[in-house]
């Protein structure tokens, strides 16, 4: 029978060396004499009436799917890489945003800074417990502690008032945070070297924080030259 127009009938074809040399069954993979197409085939020799029986298959019908599958796969890989850099833009584009977050937050600080300084003032707040205050480091340095920000205890600021101030500016300030009402109180800080100073604090409600807790919060003023100059009036 023909292939196309190609007919098969009388045509000879040269067995492969493996044939030639003895075995009885192999595989090959080859281009075909009678029609140039690359197929994997298999001979076998061994039914015993001297003949030779042989198989083929087109290697492009074999492979087709596989095409098939090596196209979808190397969409899926650009498909990847796009959104790799995609993401990675995005990334850099978020760094660079949080890069100058983090510059203007550190002016705003400094502004900060250099305002409590020219107004001799510090910022505190009530932690969520309402055991603990956190301080500025002007604050901490108005009351004679470390110039640094930190947390400490409550009742460790208040121990700095002077005694004839100290309970009274505490009932001052747990009636405030119970009512709500702002907190004013003016009274004496005694430093480590008995120095006195006299310190205007004003704070209140200033909101919630992140777990819905309200947040207590205010400022303090030396006014210590305010006081000697009245007394040398």
């Amino acid at each position: 029978p023909p292939v196309g127009d190609i007919p098969m009938v009388g045509h000879q074809v040269q067995l492969p060396q493996a044939l030639r040399d003895g075995a009885t069954r192999t595989l090959t993979r080859s281009v075909s004499q009678l029609d140039g197409i690359e197929r994997a085939r298999g001979f076998s020799a061994d039914s015993g009436f001297g003949l030779v029986v042989a198989a083929g298959i087109s290697l492009d019908e074999v492979l087709a799917g596989w095409y098939l599958l090596l196209e979808i796969a190397g969409v899926l890989s650009l498909l990847y890489w796009i959104g790799l850099a995609y993401l990675v833009h995005r990334l850099r584009q978020a760094e660079r945003r949080h890069a100058v977050l983090v510059d203007e937050l550190e002016a705003q600080a400094d502004w900060l800074d250099q305002a409590q300084r020219a107004a001799n003032t510090g910022v505190w707040r009530i932690e969520a417990d309402g055991r603990q205050i956190r301080v500025s480091a002007h604050t901490a340095s108005i009351y004679g502690l470390e110039p640094v920000e930190s947390v400490s205890p409550l009742a460790k600021v208040f121990d700095r008032l002077h005694e004839e101030d100290r309970e009274r500016v505490k009932a001052e300030f747990l009636r405030s945070r119970q009512s709500g009402e702002p907190f004013l109180s003016e009274y004496r800080v005694v430093l480590p070297d008995r120095r006195v100073r006299w310190i205007t604090a004003r704070g209140g409600l200033a909101g919630d924080d992140a777990r819905g807790l309200p947040r207590f919060t205010g400022t303090v003023v030396d006014v210590t030259d305010r006081h000697h100059a009245r007394a040398r009036v």
